[in-house]
Parts: C-alpha cells; structure tokens; sequence
C-alpha cells in the first residue's frame, strides 16, 4: 500500500535526511499555524547513525526554540537509541501497527508484527508517550477491525492516529476504492468505545473516506487532527480545519 515502498514503482521522489535547521524551520511554521504538537517522521525500518545524530539536533532544537511538544516516528529503535531520544526531549513516539494481526502477513513482508511490539514495549518501559494506530480499508475484514482495535488497546497508547487507505499508482492496492463514509464513521465510533482515555486522530485519507463530512468522524469520537501534509500525499488547508474546529466549538485546540 506504501508508495515508499521499494518493490513498487510509484514515480515519487526520493530526499535525503534534511538538516536539522530545516526541521526546526518546519517546526516553527507548524507552530505558527496553530499546531501544539511537531512530529518528525521518516522512511525505512530504521535510521543510520548519522540521520539519527540529525534527529537528535532536531529535537532539541524544537525543545529549545519552540513551545510544541516533540514526536517521532522513525521505525525501529533499540534502547540505546530511545535513551538518547529522551535526553534530547523527545514527548511521544508513533509507532503503528498498521493493521490486525491476522492480516498483517498480507500487508508486510519485510518485518514481523512481533518486531513492532517490541519497539512500542521499550519506548513504553523508558516512559515516552505512545502514539499506536494503523490504517483502514487494505482488504481486512470487520472482524479484523474490530481485533486491530483491541491490539491496539493492548498497547496501552496515548494517542491513536487512524488512517484511511488513500490508493497510490503503481501499488497492489491502487484500485480498491474509498472507505465509505458511514464505515469510517462507525469504526471511529468503535474505537472510541474500546479506547475511551485515547486521544483519537484523524489522520492520513480522511478527506478520501470523509470528504465533506469530516465532522462526523469527530462527533464519532475523534478529538484530535494531524494537520498539514503528509509523506506523499497533500493533506487538508489548514485554515479550513481550523474553520471546521471552531464550528463545532473547538476553537481552545488551537493551543
């Protein structure tokens, strides 16, 4: 489903580590936008040295200069690596499941769904924030959905970011159509049910799965958004999310 994937060709474009500056300028301009939260997320199972080093300036940079708390998704990590993550002043880590375990085989091949545990079972032992979540519509059942709802609440997570397979040229799954609407609506609804202390984010797809009426989605439970773009596709404008908070009377989320 990932058109990061080196096994599909997907015609996207590859970039280096940027600079640490480059993530702290981002960091401000997110802030700058009414975000509270900066999450630095790259590619691949886990990082070189040197890429991990430009994390870690990265981090404390945004401790330092900004008022946002911190986050990372970097794929695997060892102990060493989160010990370092937590002097720099790393808050939350996200780490997702992606999908049940029964269909896990299905949608990854590259590593196993016990090498995912284990990341999130050291971040959780060194006290980071756990940020577990996954994506709907890649072919699994309602069954599974409901099964990938209580793994993830196994994990005991802070933040649940849900994500809607938005299909992309050149992957096995680029012609499976859209979520529908009232199938986001009523997973969003039975994920708040089964993890009622999580926040609950509307993440990548969401205007592919809702369109028009995002608002459903957080009257279902969600209270929470990633804002802004994302690894490959364009996310929602900024201003009409905001536009969309204050309507409901949300406008205190902005900080």
């Amino acid at each position: 489903f990932c058109a990061q994937s080196i096994h599909y060709d997907c015609d996207i474009n590859t970039h280096p580590m940027l600079s640490s500056e480059r993530i702290l300028a981002g960091a401000k301009q997110a802030e700058a936008n009414g975000a509270h939260r900066y999450c630095v997320v790259t590619s691949g199972d886990r990082l070189s040295r040197q890429d991990f080093a430009t994390v870690l300036r990265a981090v404390t940079a945004i401790k330092e200069e900004t008022s946002l708390k911190r986050c990372v998704s970097l794929g695997r990590l060892d102990s060493n690596e989160i010990e370092e993550l937590v002097a720099a002043g790393l808050n939350r880590c996200h780490h997702n499941l992606e999908t049940a375990r029964s269909y896990y085989p299905k949608i990854c091949t590259t590593h196993k769904y016990e090498n995912r545990l284990e990341t999130i079972e050291k971040l959780k032992s060194a006290g980071i924030e756990l940020c577990v979540g996954g994506i709907f519509n890649l072919g699994e059942s309602d069954r599974q959905r409901l099964e990938f709802a209580f793994e993830i609440a196994a994990t005991e997570p802070d933040s649940v970011p849900i994500n809607f397979l938005n299909p992309r040229p050149g992957t096995p799954l680029a012609g499976r159509p859209p979520m529908e609407t009232w199938e986001a609506v009523k997973f969003i609804a039975l994920f708040r049910f089964i993890m009622p202390k999580a926040i609950i984010r509307l993440a990548a797809g969401r205007c592919e799965a809702l369109g028009r009426d995002q608002r459903l989605g957080i009257e279902a439970g969600v209270n929470g958004l990633l804002i802004g773009d994302y690894l490959t596709t364009s996310g929602n404008d900024i201003n009409k999310d905001f536009e969309l908070l204050d309507n409901l009377g949300f406008d205190s989320l902005r900080s």
